[in-house]
C-alpha cells in the first residue's frame, strides 16, 4: 500500500534571493498598471488622430486657386476630405493636358455626351432628403426644388477629355475637361 502523504505534491522550496509575500506581487502589479496606462494613452492618441484625419472636411467656393491643383487652375470650387476630393475649376486646355500627362492619366476624347457633377452639387444642400421625409401636401413644391437643384448639380459634356480609373476597393479617380466652358471636373478617392 502507498502512504497518503506520498501522493501530495512536495512543498516548494524558496531560494534565499526569491522575494516572498506581497512585496513581489505589489511590484508586478505596479508594472502591469504602468504598461496598461501607457497602452491606453497610446490608444487614445491614435484614436483622436484618426478621428481628426478621417472626419476633417474642407470646402471652398470660387476660390482663386489651391495648392493641390495646377497653378493655372482658377475659380476653384471644391469639397475635400480624407476619403473623397472633388473639384471643379477653370483651366486652359494646354495646362489641363500637361497636368494629365504629369499625373499619368490615360485621357480619351469624349465621343458621346456624358453627365458630370458640378461644383454646385458639391457644396449645396441636396433637397432630396427633405423630399423623402416630407408630407404629401408639400412634396410637389419640394419636387420642383429638387429638379431645380438637379439641373444645377449636373452638366452634360459633349466635347473635351476624360480619364477614369477604378481600384478594386472602390477608390480611383475621374477627371473630365469640358472644352466649351474651359472647366475641369476632378474626383478622387484613396479608399
Amino acid at each position: 500500500m502507498t502512504d497518503d502523504a506520498s501522493l501530495l505534491p512536495a512543498p516548494k522550496v524558496r531560494s534565499q534571493g526569491e522575494k516572498t509575500g506581497s512585496t513581489g506581487r505589489r511590484a508586478r502589479g505596479k508594472m502591469r498598471f504602468a504598461v496598461r496606462s501607457v497602452l491606453l494613452a497610446f490608444a487614445v492618441v491614435v484614436g483622436v488622430a484618426c478621428y481628426i484625419t478621417l472626419t476633417e472636411h474642407e470646402t471652398g467656393e470660387h476660390v482663386a486657386s489651391v495648392s493641390w491643383l495646377p497653378e493655372e487652375a482658377t475659380d476653384v470650387t471644391y469639397s475635400r476630405s480624407y476619403g473623397l476630393t472633388e473639384a471643379e475649376f477653370r483651366i486652359p486646355e494646354p495646362a489641363f493636358l500637361a497636368w494629365a500627362r504629369k499625373r499619368g492619366w490615360d485621357l480619351k476624347p469624349i465621343e458621346h455626351a456624358i453627365t458630370v457633377p458640378t461644383a454646385f452639387g458639391l457644396t449645396s444642400h441636396n433637397p432630396a432628403v427633405a423630399l423623402a421625409r416630407a408630407p404629401a401636401n408639400v412634396q410637389d413644391q419640394l419636387q420642383e426644388a429638387y429638379q431645380d437643384w438637379l439641373s444645377k448639380a449636373e452638366v452634360r459634356v459633349h466635347d473635351g477629355w476624360q480619364a477614369e480609373y477604378r481600384q478594386d476597393n472602390g477608390g480611383g479617380y475621374r477627371v473630365v475637361y469640358a472644352r466649351k466652358t474651359g472647366r475641369a471636373h476632378y474626383r478622387t478617392s484613396p479608399r
